[in-house]
C-alpha cells in the first residue's frame, strides 16, 4: 500500500498561497523601501526648513 503524502486538494491549496505570497513579499519589500526613502528625504527637507527658521529668528533678535 502507497502513503500519499500530499492529496491533490492539498497540493493545489499549497501552490496557490504560494503564488500569492511570492509576489505579495515582493512587493511589500519594495513598497517598504520606497516609503522608508520618501519619508527620511521629508524629514531632513522639514528639518532644515525649520533650522532656517530659528537661524532667521536669531539673526533678526540680534
Amino acid at each position: 500500500m502507497e502513503v500519499k503524502w500530499f492529496s491533490v486538494k492539498k497540493k493545489l491549496i499549497l501552490f496557490s498561497i504560494l503564488l500569492l505570497l511570492i509576489p505579495i513579499s515582493t512587493i511589500t519589500f519594495f513598497a517598504n523601501g520606497k516609503v522608508r526613502e520618501t519619508t527620511e528625504r521629508e524629514y531632513v527637507n522639514s528639518s532644515l526648513r525649520e533650522i532656517e527658521k530659528v537661524d532667521n529668528a536669531i539673526s533678526l533678535y540680534f
